[in-house]
């Protein structure tokens, strides 16, 4: 018997229409699932669940930052500010109004601001609300210098003397 492409019989060749329309059904199948994957995570980021960070983190993160602008503000103006509401707000976070966002921990409440012109506290009530507090309930203070020993404002990246999370001093030791 005479051989044929591929070393199949002549006349028993297989239909490479129907080989290639075998083959689709896996094609489409594994597309379908890239696409579904794609979608989840598409979906995912649309609602927000892209950050993960928990409130206490986010608080403290927040609260880091804001003290950067506290000192940045103090080291312009002089002083520094009265309420947290003069501070300029973070690169790209004005108001379609131009009016600054609130200073807010992470569950979304207005961090609170106290100053004597030497030294600043920061506090967060934690999602109780309440004054104290213990695990989830306890309160985040952070707390530190404007100025140095001669009077100079200190920089932006000034450590903690008490830091959000509660470790006092620049190591996080007591």
């Amino acid at each position: 018997m005479a051989a044929g492409a591929a070393g199949y019989p002549v006349g028993m060749q297989p239909d490479p229409v129907v080989r290639r329309t075998n083959e689709i059904p896996g094609r489409r199948i594994g597309l379908i699932v890239v696409v579904l994957i794609v979608a989840f995570f598409a979906a995912l980021e649309l609602l927000g669940f892209r950050n993960t960070m928990p409130p206490r983190s986010r608080t403290a993160a927040i609260m880091t930052e804001t003290k950067a602008r506290i000192l940045r503000h103090a080291a312009t103006h002089g002083e520094p500010p009265a309420t947290l509401e003069e501070l300029a707000p973070p690169e790209g976070a004005a108001a379609a109004d131009g009016t600054p966002p609130a200073v807010v921990d992470g569950w979304g409440i207005p961090l609170l601001y106290e100053t004597d012109g030497e030294r600043v506290w920061l506090r967060s009530l934690a999602h109780d609300v309440e004054v104290g507090g213990r695990g989830r309930e306890a309160d985040m203070e952070g707390a530190f210098p404007l100025k140095d020993a001669a009077g100079a404002w200190l920089p932006p990246d000034t450590p903690w003397e008490r830091d959000p999370l509660g470790r006092a001093g620049e190591d996080g030791g007591a």
